[in-house]
């Protein structure tokens, strides 16, 4: 069964890539590309074409997040991060924030084995998409609940 059908009211947005530990993205910059692509271009003025805010948030709790995994998981820890490179991580991480930062995140995972096998980032990231969709229930929750 697809998260989609699981889960359809939640929309989300996940971004992976490369590090060396399992890196949970906080926030991302509008500006500062100004290394070229392999095209040798760069964005106009180095910046991201969508969005106006110089840096976006997301709306997740990262940090707890982060502090959920890494106490409750035997084998894989994950930590925090404010800078995703300003380069394509980045710049795509500001565009799925700039569209709804509410649902979107950006994880940066190490090759394999270095340190974790395909089983303990796979299972790393198992508990990552249990934590955001935990929390997205726990807001559609309070959202419901009238005040």
């Amino acid at each position: 069964m697809t998260l989609e059908r699981r889960f359809p009211d939640y929309g989300r947005v996940t971004n992976l890539c490369l590090a060396q530990k399992i890196t949970l993205e906080q926030i991302a910059q509008k500006s500062g590309y100004d290394r070229c692509d392999i095209y040798g271009q760069t964005p106009a003025c180095n910046e991201c074409c969508v969005g106006s805010t110089p840096v976006i948030q997301s709306g997740l709790d990262i940090m707890q997040l982060s502090n959920t995994i890494n106490s409750t998981s035997d084998t894989v820890q994950t930590c925090l991060s404010d800078n995703a490179g300003r380069y394509l991580c980045e710049y795509i991480y500001y565009t799925s924030l700039s569209i709804d930062k509410s649902r979107s995140i950006f994880v940066h995972v190490p090759p394999l084995d270095e340190p974790y096998s395909a089983e303990q980032l796979a299972e790393g990231l198992a508990a990552i998409v249990r934590g955001l969709v935990r929390q997205l229930r726990n807001l559609k929750l309070d959202q419901a609940v009238p005040t």
